[in-house]
């Protein structure tokens, strides 16, 4: 965020970025924005998201572990783990879950990591799905390379690499935003045992969700998620028959290594 706003100037974007994506005032002044040098600029925000995300966690313990300690005593013989009040930016619950004994034995200490835990793990999940239909998308477009006198191997290789490091940086980007922007709900007189299902994010997502992701969403309240089975569905290449890019190798010395 600093860097794409301090090389272009653009103070007022820069606040406004901080707000959207994190929901976040870094309280620095126009003067200081743009006479401070890039890396000192950086440290200084880093500090100061770090600060609000410390005060965040001591908010969420003191509100929220004086529900789980009274859940715990009162009917911990019955749950294991507690369905968190926890709604994102735009107010929507967010399925976050804590482990009850765990959270009272450690002073509320493992409440943060559980909700740190379930985003994390939803959004990798959710992105990864999305890059590996991604990569079924780049097999099947670098094949018209060969009518260009280029190799399919070597553009799949450079764009496969592009989509990955695009993979870590939304994942990074979103897990940051969601755990920056996500907000106690202070309607918390109705506890609810969690039951073992998929931290839902998909409210303030983008409409780019098929029937796919959501056939996913509804499987995933299983205890253990369910791994996901690939059918192809055309012909598979046999490893001595030609390639069918159209190089004139054999499919094993070429994409089939």
């Amino acid at each position: 965020i600093v860097s794409e706003f301090k090389n272009t100037g653009d103070y007022h974007g820069f606040l406004t970025e901080c707000l959207s994506t994190l929901s976040f005032d870094p309280e620095i002044e126009e003067s200081t924005f743009n006479s401070t040098p890039l890396n000192q600029l950086i440290d200084l925000f880093q500090r100061k998201v770090y600060d609000a995300y410390e005060q965040k966690k001591k908010h969420f313990k003191s509100v929220l572990l004086p529900i789980i300690q009274r859940v715990y005593a009162e009917q911990g013989h019955r749950y294991k783990r507690i369905l968190l009040p926890i709604v994102d930016g735009s107010g929507h619950p967010l399925q976050l879950t804590s482990e009850l004994k765990e959270a009272v034995d450690n002073n509320g200490e493992t409440i943060m990591q559980d909700i740190e835990q379930d985003i994390t793990l939803t959004l990798v999940d959710d992105k990864w799905k999305e890059h590996l239909r991604a990569m079924d998308e780049l097999k099947d477009s670098v094949q018209a390379a060969s009518f260009e006198q280029k190799d399919p191997l070597v553009i799949y290789k450079m764009e496969a690499y592009q989509l990955f490091e695009e993979l870590i940086y939304t994942i990074n980007k979103e897990v940051v935003s969601y755990l920056m922007r996500c907000k106690i709900a202070y309607q918390t007189e109705n506890v609810q045992e969690a039951k073992p299902e998929k931290t839902d994010l998909s409210n303030i997502k983008t409409n780019k969700e098929d029937d796919a992701r959501r056939a996913a969403a509804e499987g995933a309240g299983r205890e253990r998620r369910v791994v996901e089975t690939v059918v192809r569905t055309e012909e598979k290449v046999g490893r001595n028959d030609n390639c069918p890019c159209g190089s004139g190798k054999k499919y094993k010395h070429c994409h089939g290594r």
